[in-house]
């Protein structure tokens, strides 16, 4: 198993040097490589090892699919939306079987895990259809349509999944992580982010309960946007890009590590490709398939509800800079005036609190108890194309 998906990925993904004996991670999808982990994950009888692993698990099966897809949806959109919900109910520890059907090269193209030993059917005019364009544009990126419903947001989503990632293992490469430390030894900042990861998945449990395909990518995607892109990511930055025996490096690249683990795992049953990627260059070809395995377990003392209270308040503060940016990104010397009530001020001094806003400069400004926050630009200063 282990040569069979070395030789899938045999090709580097990026000019950036990986952890010695693993590989490396490009931002760009490559649809050669996709064919190549479907031939890896047929050779090895991916289908089979996952079944094998749900043995004794609860069952939970699919809900009826004529409830939940658009309308004019066809067989392909069909096999796609069970193949991302089975995927997902299974790394959330049911066994779902696999759907049947779509066991010809088509289907697998697409990621579907298939029986590598059924009887092979005939693809279909429509299957053969999907299958060209995911040797053109990849097949994550056509899943990621599927799931968004709308080929703009999901383009701009499947980038910023990919950039986020790709962040992650430059971060990660630097030194090994370690053992995450006990939250009471932790910094504000990094108890925030374990709060988020415990708060993203009771959501993403219920996204998938009501197969909510579209609130699944968008939730990740304002993960990556809000907290790994900028956010926690820019705060700690300096300090994930330092030498592995920096001042408090190894507990927030510990932090960081646990984050990638979740979002890896989170984001497998939609994007298929892009997590076995990433796990690969992150773990190394012998740690096996990501889709072999569950969706990481949270630590509920991770959170408590101050800590989520503390989130909702960044949250609210994001929105409001969301609204001044209206789809720009700030460059570093623009200003931002944020009012706020003395009882809504986040613990963070004005730098952190900007990095955490994603912003390049914070000048705050109090308001009486109770009133509600406001933000606005200061004096004129660039304002630059957002960017993934």
């Amino acid at each position: 198993m282990t040569e069979l998906l070395l030789q899938a990925t045999a090709t580097p993904f990026s000019d950036h040097p990986s952890v010695s004996g693993h590989l490396t991670f490009s931002v760009e999808a490559d649809p050669a490589r996709e064919t190549r982990l479907v031939e890896a994950w047929t050779e090895m009888r991916l289908h089979r090892r996952v079944r094998s692993a749900c043995a004794g698990r609860p069952r939970a099966a699919l809900p009826d699919m004529p409830g939940i897809l658009p309308p004019g949806a066809g067989v392909v959109e069909e096999a796609l939306c069970q193949d991302m919900l089975a995927r997902a109910r299974r790394m959330a520890g049911f066994d779902t079987p696999p759907p049947a059907g779509a066991a010809h090269a088509a289907g697998r193209r697409l990621g579907l895990l298939a029986d590598a030993d059924a009887p092979q059917s005939d693809a279909g005019a429509e299957w053969r259809r999907w299958a060209g364009h995911a040797d053109q544009e990849g097949a994550d990126l056509l899943r990621a349509r599927f799931a968004a419903g709308d080929d703009a947001d999901a383009s701009a989503a499947f980038q910023c999944i990919r950039v986020t990632l790709g962040r992650m293992l430059d971060h990660l490469s630097v030194a090994p992580a370690g053992l995450l430390p006990p939250v009471d030894r932790l910094d504000l900042p990094e108890i925030l982010l374990l709060t988020r990861l415990v708060e993203i998945d009771a959501e993403l449990r219920d996204d998938l309960e009501a197969a909510d395909l579209p609130a699944m990518l968008a939730r990740l995607t304002r993960f990556c946007a809000d907290e790994l892109t900028t956010g926690w990511a820019g705060l700690r930055a300096g300090l994930l890009a330092a030498d592995a025996d920096a001042s408090g490096r190894r507990a927030v690249a510990a932090v960081a590590a646990r984050a990638f683990n979740h979002l890896v795992a989170w984001v497998a049953p939609l994007l298929p490709f892009t997590a076995e990627e990433a796990w690969l260059a992150r773990w190394g070809a012998g740690a096996g398939s990501v889709h072999e395995r569950l969706w990481p377990s949270v630590d509920p003392l991770w959170a408590t509800p101050g800590t989520i209270l503390a989130n909702r308040r960044l949250d609210r503060l994001r929105a409001l800079v969301r609204d001044v940016a209206a789809g720009k990104t700030f460059g570093a010397d623009t200003v931002v005036e944020l009012d706020l009530p003395a009882d809504r001020r986040p613990p963070f001094r004005d730098g952190e609190l900007a990095r955490l806003l994603g912003v390049g400069r914070l000048r705050l400004r109090s308001l009486p108890a109770g009133a509600a926050p406001i933000a606005r630009l200061a004096a004129p200063g660039p304002v630059l194309p957002a960017t993934a």
